[in-house]
């Protein structure tokens, strides 16, 4: 009995062996497998990834500068016409785009700068030269039924220079400034005339979403003031305008905060010099 179980123990033994020798081949086996799948994939989709066509960088990197923003917006209604104050750091060509389509016009802003262009040119109703701050636009006389759900821009006023488009350079630059316009047609709606959107396109097809911070408001009778949202605490309203900039970034909860922290007033956004402080 004694020798049976003691040859069943060297069985045991013997086999427990064989196996823990077969584990280690194997997962060794696995390991090396691994190993050499991924340095032959590796060198496989580098190879192809090197000879993918890479769109050029710029040498340098420099601040960007949207030539045109919208800082102040009046709807005559009776004329049928928008009053706008512009800020502007060049003269520019102005584009009126009226009635178009927001499925059409989000696939064009992704477009690349040449066919982008194209496009405005080809679905202005109208264009002509800026260089006062101060234009009117007539609005679009095809109004939509009421509580009918809007599947266009009612204005998109598109602003660029042509010499832009010809300088050829590796320096990124803002060639477009285009801005989204929700023109009010019926008393009964709640949403007054407003600046939706605005955005840059740059030379290397890149799409800028810009943030509201120029003081902006809605003349209109009845209708309250469209503010954007304070940059600093991202709750209250902004409420303050920095002359002669006309920056309206903070509430006036921030402004305290900024006063009491700050020796020498400068807009936070363009650092001009700040002259006089003015609420909205």
């Amino acid at each position: 009995m004694n020798e049976d179980t003691s040859e069943d123990s060297e069985d045991f033994r013997f086999w427990l062996k064989v196996c823990t020798v077969l584990t280690v081949i194997f997962y060794t086996f696995c390991g090396v497998t691994v190993f050499l799948l991924r340095r032959i994939i590796g060198d496989v989709l580098s190879e192809a990834l090197n000879k993918v066509p890479r769109r050029p960088q710029p040498e340098k990197v420099v601040p960007f500068s949207n030539p045109v923003a919208i800082t102040n917006l009046t709807h005559r209604s009776d004329d049928k016409c928008l009053d706008l104050t512009l800020s502007l750091t060049k003269n520019v060509q102005m584009f009126v785009l009226r009635s178009v389509p927001l499925s059409t016009f989000h696939e064009i802003m992704v477009a690349p700068t040449t066919k982008f262009h194209q496009f405005v040119v080809d679905r202005a109703s109208e264009s002509f030269p800026v260089t006062t701050s101060s234009i009117s636009v007539k609005t679009n006389d095809d109004q939509v039924p009421f509580n009918m759900y809007r599947t266009s821009y009612d204005l998109v006023l598109v602003f660029f220079d042509e010499s832009d488009l010809e300088c050829v350079s590796d320096e990124e630059k803002v060639i477009f400034s285009f801005h989204m316009v929700h023109v009010k047609q019926y008393e009964e709606e709640r949403r007054p005339t407003q600046h939706l959107f605005s955005y840059c396109k740059t030379s290397l097809d890149r799409l800028i979403c810009l943030r509201k911070i120029f003081a902006f408001e809605n003349s209109n009778s009845g209708a309250s003031p469209n503010r954007p949202e304070c940059s600093v605490c991202l709750s209250e309203v902004v409420d303050v305008i920095f002359v002669p900039c006309r920056h309206s970034p903070m509430c006036q909860i921030c402004l305290s905060g900024f006063l009491d922290n700050t020796r020498c007033l400068h807009c936070p956004i363009c650092r001009v010099a700040i002259a006089e402080i003015k609420l909205l």
